[in-house]
């Protein structure tokens, strides 16, 4: 980054006028919340595939024009575009050193991270877009807790970055505003880089409106002044409010003359009730019809219910719990090829929820989360019994 930009960006921070987007300090605090919160996510994900402590700082955020915005300090380097396709619309442009991947490489192939003579190649690229589909993936998951609604991503796409490069052509638009985050990150004793993040605006202002609604903060923006009433021309005549007239007087109504209470009154008339005879030897048998009940498969029934006491005598048998994270299907060949480091791509996405399997049959599903340094399974649906039903009859 240039040192106008860090002196924009510090500026900014610091209290001043709102920068050529017209965003305020609040909406970039904002900002910054977000992508603390999904880059944290991130971490995490990246630290439990390389077994290593990854730690990410809090980013720092400046809007700059797209034709002034270079990543001269990574070069050579790597740009890793993701694409929204659900809850927020926009481009991520993540650019990282092609050494950091390197390094990140040969940690995944079992090294130390001091392996990096080899050309940057192939196999660079597409381990970098798999760690960053799995570090997005949990990223877009802690964005959608917070937000409360879904989100998801597209299939990363790489592309080498080098000689000044300029990201113009690619997602953003010459003359038009990006909003650039840049990270310090660190992958134990080996790494110590930067990692920075390039955001369309309307991307970016989607992610503010959220985090401000889901942090009950009004924006600015948000609330449009209603305009001044236009003086009166000077030619106009003056109104005078025409007098009210006093309010009318209530006239008293005469009192209803009711008969003594001695006087008989009249007794209505009896209607006589017609009923058409039956015709001759018709056999009408009393029938009692009533609507047939079934037992509901929609229905759940709450965890919190008290199960028969029938079901004491089996509560203690083991089930063998199974979660699906996804599946796909090779030929013999193919399984033969597969060594220490290959990849299988399933037929599921990153952020897709997981089936929740016991003894063949799926009972429920969820999303998958990091606990400490474990995986495991939160349960955000249950399957209902129709539905187990139809799934135990495959």
């Amino acid at each position: 980054m240039s040192d106008k930009m860090s002196q924009d960006a510090i500026g900014a921070l610091l209290g001043g006028t709102a920068n050529k987007s017209g965003l305020t300090d609040i909406e970039l605090d904002a900002l910054g919340e977000v992508m603390n919160i999904s880059m944290g996510s991130a971490a995490t994900a990246m630290s439990t595939m390389l077994r290593m402590q990854v730690n990410i700082t809090t980013p720092r955020v400046e809007v700059v024009n797209v034709d002034d915005f270079v990543c001269t300090s990574l070069e050579p380097a790597i740009g890793v575009e993701i694409s929204y396709v659900e809850g927020i619309q926009g481009s991520n442009i993540f650019i990282l050193s092609q050494e950091d991947i390197k390094k990140i490489v040969d940690i995944l192939l079992g090294g130390d991270g001091t392996n990096i003579d080899s050309e940057f190649g192939e196999m660079h690229f597409s381990a970098v877009g798999e760690v960053m589909n799995q570090m997005m993936g949990s990223s877009s998951t802690a964005l959608a807790d917070f937000f409360g609604t879904p989100v998801n991503i597209s299939t990363p796409k790489t592309y080498n970055i080098e000689g000044n490069y300029k990201v113009t052509g690619q997602t953003f638009t010459s003359g038009e505003p990006l909003v650039s985050v840049t990270f310090d990150f660190t992958v134990g004793a080996v790494i110590k880089s930067e990692m920075i993040s390039t955001l369309t605006m309307n991307c970016a202002e989607e992610m503010i409106g959220l985090a401000m609604k889901a942090m009950g903060i009004s924006s600015p923006h948000d609330v449009q002044p209603e305009p001044p009433l236009p003086p009166p021309p000077a030619n106009a005549e003056q109104y005078t409010p025409a007098p009210q007239a006093p309010p009318a007087q209530e006239i008293p109504q005469p009192k209803p003359q009711y008969p003594p209470d001695n006087l008989p009154y009249p007794q209505p008339q009896q209607v006589p009730q017609y009923a058409p005879s039956p015709p001759p030897n018709a056999y009408s048998p009393s029938v009692n019809v009533s609507p047939a009940s079934f037992h509901s498969f929609d229905s759940v029934e709450e965890p919190h219910m008290q199960t028969p006491g029938n079901l004491d005598l089996i509560l203690d048998l083991p089930l063998e719990i199974t979660v699906e994270i996804g599946r796909a299907k090779k030929q013999v060949k193919e399984i033969l090829d597969i060594g220490q480091g290959s990849i299988i791509e399933l037929d599921k996405q990153a952020a897709d929820m997981v089936d929740v399997i016991v003894n063949g049959h799926m009972i429920a599903k969820g999303s998958v989360v990091v606990i400490d340094e474990s995986f495991a399974v939160r349960i955000t649906e249950i399957v209902s019994p129709k539905d187990r039903i139809k799934s135990a009859g495959k």
